[in-house]
C-alpha cells in the first residue's frame, strides 16, 4: 500500500502537470476538455485489455510493467515540451497512450489487493486503496504547484513509476496468485445476471460516472480566467475529496449503505441546486474563499458516494471475472467521465458556469429518481 501511495503522488503530480502544459498550449476549456477525453479513452482500451490480462495471467507483472511504461510517457510528454513542439496531435496521441497504461494497472491492482487481504476484508481494502489515492494526489498536487515547470514535474512523475515498479514484484512475490482455468472462468454478464445487488451497485456506480462532475471545476476556472480563484478552487476541490475518503475509511462499507448512499449523493443534489443560485446571482465569485468552500463540500459528498459504490463492487464480485468486471467498468466509468465532460465543455463554451451548474443540479435529480434513491443495494450480494 505504501508502493501505491507513491504511485498516487506521481498520478496527481501528472494530471496536474497536463493541466498547466494544456491550459498554456490551449488556453481554453475546450483544450481541456478533449485532453480528459483523449486520457479517459486510452484509460478505457487499457482497462478492458488489462481486464482480460489479469485473469489470465500474473496480475503483479502486469501491473509492474503498466507502472514503467507510464514513467516511459511522463519522459515522453517532457521530451516534447523541452523541444518546444507546438503540435496538439502530438501531445494528444501520448496522453491516449498514457491512458492505455494507466487503464490496464486498474483491474492488475483490484487482483492483487483481492489476493493479499481475506474475503471478508475485500471492500475495507478498495476503501484504504481509494483513500491512499486522495491522500497521493494531494502530495502529488502540492509538489507539482511548487515546480517551476510542468516539465520538471513529469520528469519527477517518470522517475517515481520506475522506482514503484520494482517493489511491486518483490514484496508481493511470496503470495501465491490463483489463476482461472478454462473451466473455472466465469462470464461478466453471467455473473450480473445471477447476482442482482451487485448489478444494482455496478449501475449506480456507473451513472454516478455521469452525475458526478469530476472536470467541472477545472473548466470553470477556464472560463473565469481568474488567477485568484484558480489555487483556493483546487485546495478546496482536493480537501474535499480526502475529507469524503477519510469519512468512509471511518464509516466502512457495512451496514445500511442504502441509507449511507441517499444522504450522500442526496446532499450533492441538493448542493448543486443552491449552486445554480450562487452562481446567477453573481454570490458565488464575491470571493474566491466562496467556491472553495462550495466545491470542499461538493467533492466529500461525491467522493464519499462513489467510493462506497467501489468498495461494494470489490467486495461482491466474484473472483473468477474481478479482473474483466474491474476492467470493463474501469472503462466504461473513463468514457461515461468523458462524456460527461465533453457535455460540461459544450454547456460551458456558450453558456458559462451557469448553465453548467444547472445541468448538474438536473442530472443529479433525474439519476436519483432514476435509480429509486438506490433501492435493492444492500453491502452483501447474497442480501
Amino acid at each position: 500500500m505504501l508502493v501505491m501511495l507513491i504511485a498516487a503522488v506521481g498520478y496527481g503530480a501528472r494530471d496536474t502537470a497536463r493541466l498547466r502544459f494544456t491550459t498554456e498550449l490551449t488556453g481554453n476549456a475546450s483544450g481541456i476538455g478533449t485532453a480528459a477525453a483523449l486520457f479517459a479513452v486510452g484509460l478505457a482500451v487499457g482497462g478492458l485489455a488489462g481486464g482480460w490480462g489479469v485473469d489470465r495471467f500474473d496480475p503483479r507483472r502486469v501491473l509492474a510493467a503498466g507502472m514503467v511504461l507510464q514513467g516511459v510517457g511522463s519522459f515522453a510528454t517532457a521530451a516534447l515540451l523541452i523541444l518546444g513542439v507546438q503540435d496538439l496531435g502530438a501531445y494528444g496521441a501520448v496522453t491516449l497512450i498514457d491512458g492505455i497504461f494507466a487503464g490496464a494497472c486498474i483491474p492488475a491492482l483490484a487482483t492483487t489487493q483481492a489476493v493479499l487481504v481475506p474475503v471478508g476484508a475485500r471492500g475495507s481494502a478498495e476503501i484504504i486503496s481509494i483513500l491512499r489515492l486522495g491522500v497521493g494526489a494531494v502530495l502529488g498536487i502540492l509538489l507539482a504547484g511548487a515546480s517551476p515547470s510542468a516539465t520538471v514535474t513529469l520528469v519527477g512523475v517518470g522517475i517515481l513509476m520506475l522506482l514503484v515498479a520494482l517493489p511491486i514484484v518483490w514484496i508481493t512475490a511470496p503470495v501465491s496468485v490463483p489463476h482461472c482455468t478454462k473451466e473455472q472462468e466465469g462470464r461478466v454478464l453471467d455473473a450480473l445476471r445471477e447476482m442482482p445487488v451487485l448489478r444494482r451497485v455496478v449501475i449506480a456506480d456507473l451513472v454516478m460516472c455521469v452525475v458526478i462532475p469530476t472536470q467541472y471545476t477545472n473548466l470553470m476556472l477556464a472560463d473565469r480566467k481568474d488567477d485568484a480563484f484558480v489555487g483556493p478552487a483546487l485546495i478546496g476541490g482536493v480537501a474535499g475529496v480526502v475529507v469524503g475518503r477519510l469519512l468512509l475509511t471511518y464509516m466502512g462499507s457495512h451496514g445500511r449503505v442504502r441509507r449511507a448512499l441517499l444522504a450522500s449523493d442526496g446532499s450533492f443534489v441538493a448542493l448543486a441546486c443552491v449552486g445554480v443560485g450562487l452562481v446567477s446571482s453573481g454570490v458565488a465569485f464575491v470571493a474566491p474563499w466562496v467556491p472553495a468552500v462550495v466545491l470542499f463540500f461538493g467533492s466529500a459528498l461525491t467522493a464519499y458516494t462513489q467510493g462506497l459504490l467501489a468498495a461494494l463492487v470489490q467486495q461482491q464480485v466474484p473472483d473468477a471475472v474481478r479482473g474483466r468486471l474491474t476492467g470493463a467498468m474501469a472503462a466504461a466509468r473513463s468514457l461515461l467521465i468523458a462524456g460527461s465532460a465533453a457535455v460540461l465543455t459544450a454547456v460551458i463554451l456558450p453558456l458559462s458556469v451557469i448553465g453548467a451548474t444547472a445541468f448538474v443540479a438536473i442530472v443529479g435529480l433525474v439519476a436519483l429518481v432514476a435509480l429509486r434513491g438506490f433501492r435493492g443495494i444492500t453491502a452483501t450480494a447474497a442480501a
